[in-house]
């Protein structure tokens, strides 16, 4: 449009022999020749742009920051472009999106963003650049420097409650995991029984005494865990950090650290809209805590809000995978699930399925008033109860219709959750 106008204005030069105006456009029509090539020029630069990524930054609810190194190889400087990053959504930048850079020849320049993190997987990018000749007369096209990746953001282990959680249990005696069988590790002498094992026999005791004892060996009492997850689209949302899939995320975290400490075995089911998360064997250890974070971090936003499953989606995908994977032994399941999914009919038969398998069988829900609320000042917090009572009455109903047919259900605050659920694991071992 900038040469059009000085082509115009040259034959008004020419038409009125002015043989200034015919030098000034001419001289202009020649630098917008110029700057036109060379923000062709650079943009054809652009492509030999080498980008490496660097993040720091892993849990919620801390900085996540992404540094992009652009590196230069070319001769040819970019002297004015405009930098900027797309990214989910359904993740909260808290630094400036859009920047202005300069990159010199053969040089390398960083570009960094910062995030708010929180559970779930997120896309970050792509990066883009316009670039801008020094007069801000043209531009280039959106150029995409760096493709869109996706990064894995885990709960944050809250370490005060799990102290706590330790004193707990050693203070009410949960400390021990031991139990008489198999082992290496002497337990007692008692009275010889018919079929035990002639070597175990204390014959020193025979000899004194006159009478067969044997040695009653320690060994370790293990138990299996299961935390089933039914999220549908309600459990994503609500306020920034604190929906219940975020919140279930910190409750299974904690009681799968503590789980992993006491080397029981442990696996997962997460079944969301974005996808099917599972362990494929039940793990012990660390590496059971590493891989749980692993699975309820899977959550993909954007994926979540495209497509609702169906509720007879999740019960088929349930059954399958507990039927294939989990049905031969005795488990301690935890499912969470939200009160509208907990008041569908095929909820309660997928529940009677598993009891008659023999599995113990605890129901949490989490209701949104208790998790909401803790993100809101005085005022809005008030206004949110009063909102949200009718709702609060009918997450009671839920709870108290389950409970009534022999269904344990429990809804409480995060903290009094984990505990909770301590307390079932330690019940159930013994």
């Amino acid at each position: 449009m900038y040469i059009v106008l000085m082509v115009i204005l040259l034959a008004y030069g020419v038409v009125n022999r002015s043989d200034q105006i015919i030098l000034i456009s001419l001289s202009m029509i020649l630098l917008m020749i110029i700057l036109r090539g060379y923000v062709e020029l650079s943009t054809a630069v652009l492509t030999r742009f080498e980008v490496s990524v660097e993040r720091s930054g892993h849990t919620e609810n801390h900085d996540i920051k992404i540094v992009f190194k652009i590196r230069n190889n070319s001769y040819i400087p970019i002297l004015s472009g405009e930098l900027f990053i797309e990214h989910s959504p359904h993740l909260n930048r808290i630094s400036v999106g859009r920047a202005l850079i300069f990159i010199p020849a053969k040089s390398v320049v960083q570009y960094s963003v910062i995030f708010r993190g929180r559970v779930g997987v997120h896309r970050i990018g792509p990066l883009k650049i316009v670039v801008r000749d020094p007069l801000g007369l043209f531009k280039s096209q959106e150029i995409i420097l760096h493709r869109s990746f996706y990064i894995k953001i885990y709960p944050e282990i809250q370490h005060v409650i799990m102290r706590r959680i330790y004193s707990y249990a050693r203070g009410i005696g949960f400390a021990r995991s031991r139990e008489a069988g198999e082992g290496i590790e002497f337990r007692s002498v008692r009275d010889y029984r018919p079929g035990d094992d002639m070597r175990r026999i204390v014959w020193k005791i025979f000899a004194r005494k006159g009478r067969l004892a044997v040695k009653e060996m320690e060994r370790e009492s293990s138990i299996k865990i299961l935390y089933i997850i039914v999220a549908s689209q309600d459990f994503f949302r609500g306020v920034y950090l604190y929906t219940p899939y975020e919140q279930i995320s910190r409750i299974i975290g904690s009681v799968a650290r503590y789980v992993a400490r006491r080397s029981d075995y442990q696996s997962i089911i997460f079944v969301s809209p974005s996808g099917v998360y599972y362990t494929e064997n039940f793990l012990r250890g660390y590496n059971s805590f590493i891989e749980i974070l692993r699975k309820i971090s899977s959550a993909d936003y954007e994926k979540i809000f495209d497509e609702e499953k169906t509720v007879e989606s999740y019960n088929n995908i349930i059954k399958d995978l507990l039927l294939k994977k989990f049905s031969r032994e005795k488990l301690l399941i935890f499912l969470f699930t939200d009160p509208a999914t907990a008041s569908e009919q095929y909820f309660e038969e997928l529940i009677n399925r598993l009891k008659i398998l023999g599995h113990k069988i605890v129901v949490m829900m989490p209701l949104r008033s208790l998790y909401d609320i803790k993100a809101l000042s005085d005022l809005s917090a008030l206004i949110y109860k009063i909102k949200i009572m009718r709702e609060t009455e009918r997450e009671e109903e839920i709870l108290k219709k389950l409970r009534s047919r022999g269904i344990e259900g429990i809804a409480l605050t995060p903290e009094q959750m984990i505990i909770h659920i301590i307390e079932k694991i330690e019940m159930f071992r013994y």
